[in-house]
This record gives structure tokens, C-alpha cells and sequence, in this order.
């Protein structure tokens, strides 16, 4: 039989308060964001987070009945309470209620142990299933870089031009004068993206859907792809407005 000791509670207690305060974040997360997520989402989180909390608080008082009992001066009231309670016992009883008590122990411990590998496995399952999505969007990442290099290669080459114009270090309020100069060397982005249709506009015909593209295709600068470069070429975010 394993013997707990105050750091496996310490441990314990310290996965609990981690819980908690993920649930707390979780909370201020909806907050923030109620107008943008779905009602049916905001009511599935709530309902996790209320579940969360109530196991969490019954983990808690668990422990709190734990700590009591690994306090010396509690623990000793304990001890001198079994003792009375089984010195009136004699050596058949005594040695029934150990049998009871070691089967209870055995039961609980083989409890534990299932639980725990029911742990493991989830945390091996998530882990990997995060490892997944995360190769999966480097790769998702790298295909949209390889796509989009030549738009990349103008914004960069741009800027780099349009930096050597300045007689002082770029600032934010240079992002209108920076897309003006793109504008001016490149006035349409050299790799124009095919437009998506939806599900109900790709029952069309094959010329329909095509003409539906060519309306919907993008053959200018989006305001936020040269943000966005300006942002990363010069670490400035962009804006309109002078200070």
C-alpha cells in the first residue's frame, strides 16, 4: 500500500487551484468575447465550467479532510479515538476489522490506479491531437506563404523602398504614405486568389460559377494584408491618426 505524504497533497491541491484558475479564465474569455461566439457555444462552456467547478469544489473538500488528518495535533485526536473505539475488541474482532479494512484499502488503491491510467491515456490523446492541429496549421501556414510569395516579395520590396525615402525611422503614422507608394509600384497584387463560392452557387452551371468568381475575386490590395506587412516589416502598428 502506497503511503501519502503532505507533498502528494500539496501535488493534488496544486492541480485543483490550476483547474480553477483555467475555469476562471475560461469565464473572462466568454465575457469578452459574448458577441462573437454562438449561443449554443457560450451554453456548452457554461455548462462544462459549472460541471468543472463542482467537481473541483468536491476535490477540494476531499482534500481539506485529508490536510486535517495529516495535521499532527488532528491526527493524534484521531488515533486516541480508534484506539478507545478498539481497545473494547477482542483478537477475532480486531483481526476481522483488519481484514475489512485492508480489502477497503486494496479496493480504493485499484480505484485509483484505473483512474489514473484513464488520465494518462486522455492526456496522451489530447497531447497528440494538439500536436496534430499544430503540424497541421505549420503545414497549412507554409502552403499559404508558398501561395502567396510573390504578394509577399511586392509588400517587402515595397517597403523597403519606401523606407529609404524617409529621413527618419518608420512610425505608425507613415502606414497611409506606405500604402500610397505600394499603390503607385504596384497597383494590383501580382497573384489574384480565386474567389469561393458557396454550396448553393456551385449548383450552377460551370460559366456561371466562373462569372460568379471573376465578380467575387479581389484584384486590389486588402487594407488588412498591407497592415498587416507594415506591421511585421516595421514593427509599428498602422494607423491613420497623428499624435
Amino acid at each position: 500500500m502506497k503511503n501519502y505524504t503532505i507533498e502528494d497533497l500539496a501535488e493534488g491541491i496544486k492541480g485543483v487551484e490550476e483547474v480553477q484558475q483555467l475555469m476562471d479564465k475560461l469565464v473572462e474569455y466568454i465575457k469578452k468575447n459574448k458577441k462573437k461566439k454562438g449561443p449554443s457555444l457560450l451554453e456548452d462552456i457554461s455548462e462544462t465550467q459549472q460541471k468543472m467547478m463542482s467537481h473541483s469544489k468536491l476535490i477540494t473538500d476531499e482534500f481539506n479532510i485529508f490536510r486535517e488528518l495529516i495535521n499532527l495535533e488532528t491526527r493524534e485526536r484521531k488515533i486516541k479515538k480508534i484506539k478507545d473505539y478498539y481497545s473494547k475488541f477482542n483478537k477475532a474482532e480486531l483481526l476481522e476489522e483488519l481484514v475489512k479494512a485492508r480489502l477497503l484499502i486494496e479496493g480504493h488503491e485499484l480505484r485509483i490506479g484505473v483512474q489514473n491510467r484513464k488520465i494518462t491515456a486522455l492526456d496522451e490523446f489530447y497531447d497528440n491531437h494538439q500536436r496534430g492541429r499544430i503540424e497541421k496549421n505549420k503545414s497549412k501556414q507554409k502552403g499559404k506563404e508558398k501561395t502567396y510569395k510573390s504578394n509577399n516579395d511586392c509588400l517587402e520590396q515595397c517597403y523597403k523602398a519606401f523606407s529609404k525615402t524617409l529621413e527618419a525611422p518608420v512610425r505608425p503614422i507613415d502606414y497611409p504614405a506606405y500604402k500610397r507608394f505600394l499603390l503607385k509600384l504596384y497597383p494590383h497584387p501580382p497573384f489574384i486568389p480565386e474567389a469561393r463560392l458557396t454550396a448553393k452557387e456551385k449548383q450552377q452551371s460551370i460559366q456561371i460559377q466562373n462569372e460568379d468568381r471573376d465578380l467575387k475575386a479581389r484584384y486590389t490590395w486588402s487594407d488588412a494584408t498591407v497592415r498587416a506587412a507594415f506591421r511585421k516589416f516595421s514593427g509599428a502598428i498602422a494607423t491613420t491618426l497623428k499624435k
